[in-house]
């Protein structure tokens, strides 16, 4: 019985379907180096509605462009915009949905989360850029501190000039050790 389909498309390879086994995992690891594609990229994979795409660097780069160029000739709002993209994840998603002022697209960042729990905070550099460009995007960084949160995001948001600094000097190099350090120190007492 097939539980999963593949698909080639221009920019990847996308699988579909309620389950891949485990064991089939290599196999598709195959394919899809066999045609260039050396990583998985699940913001694509979600806005497609597949199981998992694979993609290259440049190829995944395209099929993001052209997502979002798709949403521009929509003319969203910033933030209805930004939840559409591809540019977020749960812990940003938590964040969007804490601070935004309209209810519907806090529901809607929040049914996109699956029922991941609502105060997840970002847990590696990755998380947290995408929250830093959300941020940033949106003008909120001035209200991180206004909206009841855990501990781990008091601490993030305490901390976030720090972070975002390290984040600007690390990531572009492709590692971030330092900025996961800070982010995996326990928070300071205010």
């Amino acid at each position: 019985m097939i539980r999963y389909a593949i698909e080639h498309l221009p920019h990847g390879l996308v699988v579909r379907g309620r389950g891949v086994p485990v064991s089939d995992l290599d196999g598709l690891g195959a394919i899809a180096k066999a045609h260039g594609y050396e990583m998985l990229d699940a913001q694509i994979a979600e806005k497609i509605g597949a199981t998992f795409v694979f993609v290259s660097a440049e190829s995944g780069k395209a099929w993001r462009a052209e997502i979002e160029a798709g949403i521009a000739s929509q003319q969203l709002t910033s933030e209805a915009a930004w939840l559409a993209g591809t540019d977020n994840g749960i812990s940003s998603r938590v964040l969007f949905a804490a601070l935004s002022d309209d209810a519907d697209l806090q529901r809607a960042a929040l049914a996109r989360n699956g029922g991941c729990d609502r105060n997840q905070h970002p847990l590696d550099p990755d998380e947290f850029g995408r929250c830093l460009r959300m941020v940033r995007l949106l003008g909120w960084r001035d209200r991180l501190t206004e909206v009841p949160m855990t501990p781990p995001w008091l601490s993030i948001a305490h901390r976030w000039d720090e972070l975002a600094a390290l984040y600007d000097e690390e990531y572009p190099t492709g590692r971030a050790p330092k900025l996961y350090a800070l982010m995996k120190e326990p928070p300071k007492s205010r």
